[in-house]
């Protein structure tokens, strides 16, 4: 999220700063206990901060508990700040992403998975379980509006965040030979927010989430999805 104005910066970093943040799986987790049919996703989950061992196998106990209605969205990231209190280099983060992801799909796919990478070694047997319910693995849409973040769609999404550069995108995807119509886009969504009671009638919790209409390409419609 570069170009920004070092106003737009000070107010980014007191909302960061001050604002209550619940963690996300468990979250959705709790969201797949209180609903049957709209789909769940994270948008978007910066992936160079969790090891993808503990992000794969979250994933699919979420799809699982959920009857496969999960959505992972993913992100590079952008605040170098975060990055280094995570001790996780901020100039390789869009290459990390990529092999995250990669041993992510093993690790739900395969039932002995290897890998050699950059970032991650898997040279023995780990329990891999278990699967996730939606095959080979759960929709994994991408975030960002710029040529890198394209480029990851082409390379490993399923669907786009953002839906603004399409010109481009189908270029690109014709070029790698990948189908263009098996992409799912989504605009920017209006935000809206709810006060949800639980079941014993004395405590409540307010879910802010975002629906809109996705141009769905060769594709029948689909709930909604609540992020």
């Amino acid at each position: 999220m570069g170009g920004g104005s070092r106003t737009d910066y000070r107010i980014l970093n007191r909302i960061y700063t001050q604002m209550e943040w619940l963690d996300p799986f468990d979250t959705v987790a709790f969201m797949a206990g209180v609903t049957e049919k709209v789909r769940l996703g994270l948008g978007v989950l910066i992936v160079p901060y969790r090891h993808p061992f503990d992000v794969a196998r979250r994933v699919a106990t979420i799809d699982i508990l959920s009857g496969g209605r999960f959505v992972l969205g993913t992100g590079v990231g952008w605040l170098a700040e975060e990055f280094k209190l995570l001790g996780v280099p901020f100039e390789r983060r869009g290459k990390r992403t990529r092999e995250y992801i990669a041993v992510m799909k093993a690790l739900w796919t395969q039932d002995k998975p290897r890998f050699s990478g950059e970032f991650v070694q898997l040279e023995e047997d780990v329990n891999v379980l278990p699967r996730p319910l939606q095959k080979p693995h759960p929709p994994i849409w991408v975030g960002g509006e710029s040529v890198y973040a394209l480029k990851r769609i082409v390379a490993f999404g399923d669907g786009w965040q953002i839906a603004s550069m399409l010109d481009q995108l189908k270029r690109l995807t014709e070029e790698a030979g990948r189908e263009y119509e098996s992409l799912e886009l989504r605009r920017r969504p209006s935000r809206a927010s709810r006060r949800y009671r639980l079941a014993d009638g004395t405590t409540s919790f307010s879910a802010s989430f975002s629906i809109s209409p996705r141009i769905l390409l060769g594709s029948s419609a689909k709930p909604p999805t609540i992020t």
